[in-house]
């Protein structure tokens, strides 16, 4: 019997410019050699007028880029999200999340693509949304992860392959954002499923993505955590579930990457999350 074919995930949070320069070839050295079909990125800049951050990164690799700000008449510059894909896809949605007096102004919101892949997969929604980062807001990640599975609920086909939601949370398995994406509980009174990728297909260990062990990330816990280690895993690649996609789904592997620095340089502050899917038809 022949192998089930997959499709290659990659997600990161790519932390804008600063200081993009050393870190871009790594990322794309990183890219290169997983060879993703598609890519998730958080925190891409964007600056009026220039080629983005992930149209550089990408540049001759053959894929199709969708940045958050693409199509604006006047593109407010900072950083966004943006998917890649190395098949056809086109925008579904972006739809701002909702937010309350305390969440800044960071444009908090889900960009949703319909990817064209071939069959046995056919079309299905890639899936990637930025909520707050701050960790007094899990009131607001609550409300964020609601609007995110109600819209995969509206576009999504029932009778298709499963979502695939790819993005940096900004949470802790334990959060309960993120026990609502994995049907641990329900929020303002609604309820959902998502497959954990690493939970799934993961090495077993905690899987962090972001570490005080990164250079990048040490201003940040020490402004506002202090302490000599701080490690989680915020990062994840959540697969639509059987119970509510027909198309039955695989989650064959599952691996932190882009997590070993060169010279002291890593490619973000945060971990990449890495998986390949396959449909079980």
């Amino acid at each position: 019997m022949s192998e089930h074919p997959s499709i290659r995930v990659l997600t990161i949070n790519v932390n804008g410019y600063e200081p993009y320069g050393d870190r871009n070839p790594i990322l794309r050295e990183g890219i290169v050699d997983l060879q993703p079909d598609l890519l998730s990125f958080q925190e891409v800049a964007y600056l009026p007028g220039k080629q983005h951050q992930i149209d550089e990164c990408l540049d001759g690799l053959g894929y199709q880029i969708d940045h958050q700000f693409d199509g604006l008449d006047t593109p407010p510059g900072g950083t966004g999200n943006c998917i890649a894909s190395r098949w056809p896809m086109e925008r579904v949605a972006l739809v701002p999340l909702p937010t309350t007096p305390r969440s800044g102004n960071y444009p908090v919101a889900v960009l949703c693509d319909t990817i064209h892949a071939p069959e046995p997969f056919g079309d299905f929604l890639f899936v990637n949304p930025k909520p707050n980062w701050q960790l007094h807001l899990e009131k607001e990640r609550e409300q964020q992860v609601v609007a995110i599975a109600r819209l995969i609920e509206e576009y999504g086909d029932p009778n298709g392959f499963p979502a695939i939601v790819a993005a940096d949370f900004d949470a802790s398995p334990d959060n309960a954002s993120i026990r609502f994406m994995t049907g641990k509980q329900s929020l303002n009174g609604y309820s959902t499923h998502f497959l954990d990728a690493w939970d799934i297909a993961g090495d077993g260990t905690a899987g962090f993505t972001w570490t005080s062990d990164n250079p990048f990330n040490r201003a940040i816990v020490d402004r506002y955590i202090g302490g000599n280690a701080h490690r989680r895993r915020i990062d994840y690649i959540f697969v639509g579930s059987p119970f509510l996609f027909a198309k039955p789904v695989q989650v064959k592997s599952c691996k932190v990457v882009l997590d070993n620095s060169v010279n002291d340089i890593y490619a973000s502050g945060h971990f990449g999350v890495y998986a390949e899917i396959s449909c079980a038809e």
